[in-house]
């Protein structure tokens, strides 16, 4: 990432020398501070950003839209009738989720285990990134986790 802002940054401010080249040539002799200026505001700014978003990625920071997208695609598949819990991180150049969906109450484990199956193969195919999705099968109807829950109001 800071390779690309680094060639970027050198294509700009190629470009700032040679306003600043033309402005001295053509008798504008502020041309060269001015520029050299505001080749140094760009660095800042190109420093400054890059800085940020490394340090968005050290904490595992993850645009919302991924997760929009996770449970969009999830909701997608057949047999789904609710996805919740989504969160996403990133582990290096990777990233990992984990999520929940809602599937009939009535279905065998192995058909629950199919469609967490078609979910996981539909993320991967969505999200390029994504090298690994834990999908947990809540049945829908009942409350199957009221021996958990009052870990979950603490």
């Amino acid at each position: 990432m800071a390779d690309g802002l680094h060639a970027r940054t050198d294509g700009f401010t190629s470009l700032g020398v040679l306003a600043g080249v033309i402005g001295v040539a053509v008798g504008f002799p502020l041309a060269d501070p001015l520029v050299g200026f505001a080749i140094g505001i760009a660095i800042l700014i190109v420093v400054w950003n890059a800085a940020r978003d490394m340090w968005y990625r050290l904490m595992d920071a993850v645009d919302p839209a991924t997760g929009r997208s996770i449970a969009e695609t999830s909701l997608r598949v057949p047999g789904v009738l609710a996805v919740h819990d989504v969160t996403v991180r990133w582990l290096g150049h990777r990233q990992r989720a984990e999520l929940n969906i809602d599937v009939a109450g009535e279905l065998s484990t192995v058909q629950s285990h199919q469609i967490a199956e078609d979910v996981r193969h539909d993320l991967f195919h969505a999200l390029p990134a994504l090298v690994e999705a834990t999908v947990h099968v809540d049945p829908q109807g009942e409350e199957y986790h009221d021996t958990t829950a009052h870990h979950r109001d603490a």
